[in-house]
């Protein structure tokens, strides 16, 4: 077997992943989960289903709590991958998750480091591809298939490392891949910082 890789690092970090354990990290993703945890891609349409039916409604395109990870954010993340997958693994202008970001952003809930990405129409359908793709991949049971979560800076998020040590940072690129972890039960995912 070759592994063909630019240096020495890089094999080092294919073979000496660190992982951390899933568990709640922000306020508000415990509640959420505690209520709507699923298992598998039916799992996710009944969740979908019964959102889209019971509890969401256009007023949470336009509600104050926006922000992630406040429950009205969950949800429209939920609905809009089951659209998604759907839709043929297609990122519509009638997505949920999609107009609720928009609606979002017109109304100052997203930071500044997201803005690009939701402005231009292309780069945001590209962005919320790839986040339902990787919320997939825990949905199939293939984490695995799940670039690696990013850690670091200081702060007061609190990540226990598999084997037991704690880490805690400030920044984490990942949010979307952790939730979707979250609420398939998945166990572990893989990070870097």
């Amino acid at each position: 077997m070759y592994v063909f890789a630019k240096d020495a690092s890089a094999i080092d970090a294919l073979v000496t992943r660190t992982y951390v354990d899933v568990e709640p990290y922000a306020p508000g993703l415990m509640e959420f989960v505690a209520k709507y945890r699923f298992d598998g891609v039916d799992g996710l349409f009944r969740l979908a289903d019964y959102l889209n039916g019971t509890l969401a409604s256009p007023s949470i395109l336009t509600a104050s709590e926006l922000s992630y990870p406040s429950e009205n954010y969950l949800m429209a993340f939920v609905l809009g991958l089951a659209q998604y997958f759907r839709a043929g693994r297609e990122v519509t202008d009638g997505n949920y998750y999609n107009r609720f970001l928009r609606v979002a952003a017109m109304q100052g809930h997203v930071d500044d480091e997201q803005r690009p990405n939701l402005d231009d129409d292309g780069r945001r359908t590209r962005k919320l591809a790839n986040r339902f793709d990787d919320a997939m991949h825990c949905v199939q049971g293939r984490p695995d298939l799940i670039a690696p979560i990013y850690v670091g800076g200081e702060g007061n998020f609190v990540f226990k490392v598999a084997g037991g040590s704690r880490t805690v940072v400030g920044e984490v690129d990942g949010h979307h891949r952790l939730f979707a972890a979250l609420m398939t039960g998945t166990s572990q995912l893989q990070i870097e910082s």
